[in-house]
């Protein structure tokens, strides 16, 4: 199973890893770990998303 430390470098088998069996199988503490991190990089992935839809309305607001 996956052993979340860093989000940021997880990649599409560590995501697909993260089901329903392995967040079951794990310490509450360990869960709740791994729920802020999955919160944080949702967040981070919303803002540049956000950052991303904006330069591109400035990009053609420019035009």
């Amino acid at each position: 199973m996956v052993y979340v430390k860093n989000m940021a470098k997880l990649d599409k088998n560590d995501l697909a890893q993260m089901n329903e069996d392995y967040f079951k199988s794990l310490e509450k503490e360990r869960l709740v770990e791994v729920a802020k991190n999955l919160h944080q990089l949702a967040t981070d992935l919303w803002e540049q998303q956000q950052q991303s839809s904006e330069n591109s309305s400035s990009a053609s607001i420019k035009r």
